[in-house]
């Protein structure tokens, strides 16, 4: 009986090995080819260099012609903790962003603004109103490099 499963085993063996090399294409997305990345941690403050803004989010959006297309995952992002650091997401959790240059994009969430039914306008929501999320007009850029990309070089101070 065990010979008969183990034999049944050994012939499905290949079509599974198939299946499951078809299935990591599959969820390979559009045929992108992900970049590589390189780390990138910060910190955003409130006014001073004491206040984290926690749960601000923060999206480095590539400068030039970048089209969110071409990032079916995402521009690079991460999201302010209690301390008032954050670290890139391109693809997996805190890989960083491609080499390259950035304009630097803040939105802030009030506390409770999904919950505000009042609210219906998207700035709104952002307690900056919308003052560090224009993509045409970012406060800072940023240049993250292959290595040695130094977190005091990307710790922002919002007013």
């Amino acid at each position: 009986m065990a010979q008969a499963c183990l034999s049944k085993v050994s012939r499905l063996l290949p079509v599974l090995t198939l299946a499951l090399a078809a299935l990591t294409c599959a969820s390979c997305g559009s045929g992108t080819t992900r970049q590589k990345t390189y780390p990138v941690a910060g910190k955003v403050l409130w006014k001073s260099d004491k206040t984290p803004a926690i749960n601000a989010l923060v999206v480095f959006r590539p400068t030039g012609d970048a089209k969110p297309e071409a990032w079916p995952e995402g521009f690079p992002r991460g999201t302010v903790g209690a301390d008032g650091s954050f670290k890139l997401t391109s693809y997996v959790a805190g890989d960083g962003a491609p080499a390259g240059e950035y304009g630097v994009l803040i939105t802030w969430p009030r506390a409770g603004a999904a919950e505000d039914e009042e609210s219906e306008a998207p700035e709104s929501e952002d307690r900056l109103d919308g003052a560090y999320s224009n993509p045409n007009a970012p406060a800072w850029r940023k240049q993250v490099k292959p290595e040695n990309n130094d977190p005091k070089d990307f710790t922002f101070i919002l007013k």
